[in-house]
């Protein structure tokens, strides 16, 4: 029997956190669209998700792209969305898709991030036969009323437009990583000596 040979492989992969969020966002998005007992949960971690993707987005174009990108990794995604869109030659509208979206997604991470109570209080006739399930219409903060499966499937679109839009602008060998989560290996005779 022949002596296995040694094999030395190369492997290199540029990680980049935002397809890890946007695959988390799109499989609870899955998940809430069967309406299972959970749903509202699949879909707050559907948009949660979305918003971080965002920003793992941003940074990782902008860690190509943009000199001392540390300078402005404090800044909002929205504003990091602008200042690549121009870098990259990519029309930004803030009133149109997929811009206007992840605007409003922006909004709804900081209220999310920094959640503040809110008092509800709201009167209106019902039926009796109402009375059966009192808790299935508790009265909603304006935060829950923004989670709904709608603007979940609303999010994760515009972040994946957004993504598409802002790679295709770059140099093709700036794209390696951020358009899809990829890889490559080679593999060569190991030294045997």
């Amino acid at each position: 029997m022949a002596k296995p040979k040694k094999l030395k492989q190369r492997r290199e992969r540029y990680y980049s956190a935002h397809h890890t969020l946007l695959n988390i966002a799109k499989r609870s998005l899955a998940k809430a669209e069967k309406r299972e007992p959970g749903w509202f949960n699949d879909t707050f971690v559907a948009l949660t998700f979305a918003a971080l993707a965002v920003e793992g987005l941003g940074n990782a174009i902008g860690d190509r792209v943009v000199d001392d990108w540390k300078d402005f990794e404090s800044a909002s995604p929205n504003a990091k969305m602008r200042l690549l869109a121009e870098r990259l030659d990519v029309t930004y509208d803030g009133s149109a898709e997929p811009w206007r979206t992840l605007r409003w997604l922006g909004k709804l991470r900081n209220q999310i991030a920094h959640p503040k109570p809110e008092h509800i209080s709201d009167q209106k006739e019902i039926e009796d036969r109402d009375l059966d399930d009192p808790l299935a219409d508790r009265p909603e903060s304006k935060l829950e009323r923004d989670i709904t499966i709608a603007n979940a499937k609303r999010c994760v679109n515009a972040v994946e437009q957004a993504m598409h839009a802002l790679c295709e602008n770059l140099p093709p060998e700036q794209r390696f990583g951020l358009s899809v989560d990829g890889w490559h290996s080679s593999v060569s005779l190991a030294d045997e000596g």
